[in-house]
């Protein structure tokens, strides 16, 4: 059995080696208290810009382990997306996925997280060094999502 699965994590790096393709170009990381809004605005306008998103809620598969599945959702994803709110923060699970994206990119050279700040906030230390996007003044939303979805194309292409 050890065996098998040293080939399958040998075919899994060589993959990586090589530029893996993926099934998303982003996979959302929020705290379910901000359900309303990664739904109704965040996921719709990346959607509505042909973004390929990951969502817990329709793209966890049930039964499965909610750890293997978060897993999943960062391995698979080009981006990972953090919502970030007190809520957010307080949360172990968001945590857990969070950390999970920083260590394929722990010194965000290939910027494969993607912080998005919707309350001010003191954030800590590990998310402080990286530069996030604000909607935290729904009048520069727009501008936001532009960068956003620029900043999720960019990758895409090449």
């Amino acid at each position: 059995m050890r065996r098998v699965e040293r080939r399958r994590s040998r075919s899994r790096s060589d993959d990586a080696a090589t530029g893996p393709a993926f099934a998303y170009d982003a996979f959302v990381s929020y705290c379910h208290a901000d359900l309303a809004w990664v739904r109704d605005v965040l996921v719709a306008r990346l959607e509505a810009a042909r973004c390929r998103v990951c969502i817990d809620y329709r793209d966890f598969r049930p039964g499965a382990s909610s750890v293997l599945e978060m897993e999943r959702a960062v391995m698979q994803s080009r981006k990972t997306l953090v919502v970030l709110t007190p809520e957010y923060l307080d949360s172990e699970w968001t945590s857990f996925e969070s950390v999970l994206a920083q260590t394929l990119d722990p010194a965000a050279r290939q910027r494969r997280m993607l912080t998005l700040l919707l309350e001010p906030i003191e954030l800590p230390l590990r998310l402080r060094a990286l530069v996030y996007l604000s909607f935290t003044d729904p009048s520069r939303a727009d501008a936001s999502f532009t960068t956003l979805i620029s900043a999720i194309r960019r990758d895409r292409a090449r």
